[in-house]
This record gives C-alpha cells, sequence and structure tokens, in this order.
C-alpha cells in the first residue's frame, strides 16, 4: 500500500485551435501562438517548489506518496507559470491533472481509469 497521495498526471492533448472556448476574440493567433509556445516541449509539475514530473504531449507522469497540501504549480517550456493550487485529498487519496485545450486550463479532479498513465491502476 502506497504512503500518502497519489497525483496522475495526463499527457497534454492540445486540440486543433487551443484556447477556442477561452474569451480570445480579437486575439485567437496571438493566444493560440502562446499557448501552443508554452506546451510545445516539456512541462514542469512541481510541487511545493521541487519539480515532482516532466510531461509531454506522449508523456504523462505519476508521483505517489505525496503528504499533506502541497502547493502545485505548472510551467511551461518556455518557463512560463500556467496554472498554481493547493493539492487536497480531501474526498480521495488519489487526484488527476489534465490539461482542457478547449478553455486553456488545467483541471484537477478525483482519479478516474481515463487518467493518462493511470489507466491501468
Amino acid at each position: 500500500m502506497v504512503e500518502g497521495g497519489l497525483l496522475c498526471i495526463a499527457p497534454i492533448k492540445l486540440g486543433s485551435t487551443p484556447g477556442k472556448g477561452a474569451s480570445t476574440i480579437g486575439r485567437e493567433d496571438e493566444a493560440a501562438a502562446a499557448i501552443t509556445a508554452s506546451l510545445s516541449g516539456p512541462v514542469t509539475v512541481s510541487l511545493d517548489g521541487e519539480a515532482a514530473a516532466t510531461i509531454d504531449a506522449e508523456t504523462g507522469a505519476v508521483v505517489s506518496g505525496i503528504d499533506g497540501t502541497p502547493m502545485l504549480s505548472v510551467r511551461g517550456a518556455d518557463g512560463r507559470a500556467l496554472a498554481s493550487f493547493p493539492l487536497r485529498f480531501d474526498d480521495s487519496d488519489a487526484r488527476c491533472l489534465r490539461y482542457g485545450s478547449f478553455y486553456n486550463s488545467w483541471m484537477l479532479s478525483s482519479l478516474d481509469r481515463s487518467c493518462g498513465p493511470c489507466r491501468a491502476r
């Protein structure tokens, strides 16, 4: 049995028009270019400022043994901060982090069978 929480990080899946659902009227090309640049290379996921995993379009990651309520942060390949929020395990000891290209946002949810490298768990 694994002590602490489990974070499964799904590979990044960009839609054909990243940020299409976001409020990008009048700046669609600029917004799409910025999103693509940040997500085009390896993206770093950190817990309390310490790199925990690197992911990209092909590779997700699993981080186990997470204690407490660390601050989770995501940085793009260009160093740009993409997301930051506390990682809580209130109702489950496993979470899934994934990127949603429609609204250009990172989502944290309870772990399900479709979460990247945790599919077989």
